[in-house]
This record gives structure tokens, C-alpha cells and sequence, in this order.
């Protein structure tokens, strides 16, 4: 499965402090990972805290297509980071 190759959703839960969007953003391009689409709306806010107190915002991003093993990669380099709590969640994007 992990050799699939398509769009993706991916829905996480990040720390709503300055520069973690960028860096999901920066991580996702450097793995070579294009989005298509960026959502971080005010509405989206989860009652969920960072370790740190802080609050966080659901981000969810729509990539072009890639293979799964590489946003795999790319998710276990985001959480490194210490920007997301929890899991992100991943759907494939299959065409019709």
C-alpha cells in the first residue's frame, strides 16, 4: 500500500503558535510533496492543548499527487517537529 501513488487528505491537530504552519508547510516541500490546498480556519479550533498548554487549530491539507511512503515520511518528520498533537490523520484521494 505504501507504494501508492495519488492525492492525499491529511487532517492534524497543531500547536496554534507562530511558525507551525510553516513548518508542516516546509516539511511537506521538502519531501517534494506539492499541496494543492491549505485549510486553517478560525471555526476549527479543538479544545485539545500541547504539552505546553498552548492551543491548537486543525490544519488540513490537500496534496497533489505523490506516494504514500514519501507523506509517511514527511508526517513522522512534522511530529518530530513538536508543532502537532495527537495522530494526523491520512485518506487516500482516489479518482474515479
Amino acid at each position: 500500500m505504501r507504494a501508492h501513488q495519488g492525492g492525499y487528505y491529511i487532517r492534524l491537530n497543531a500547536k496554534d503558535i507562530p511558525g507551525a504552519l510553516a513548518s508542516i508547510a516546509s516539511r511537506m516541500g521538502a519531501a517534494g510533496i506539492s499541496l494543492e490546498s491549505v485549510i486553517q480556519r478560525p471555526d476549527l479550533r479543538v479544545t485539545d492543548t500541547g504539552s505546553d498548554g498552548s492551543k491548537t487549530r486543525t490544519i488540513v491539507l490537500l496534496t497533489h499527487s505523490t506516494m504514500e511512503a514519501t507523506v509517511r515520511e514527511a508526517l513522522a518528520q512534522i511530529a518530530s517537529d513538536g508543532f502537532i498533537v495527537g495522530e494526523p490523520q491520512l485518506i487516500r484521494i482516489e479518482t474515479l
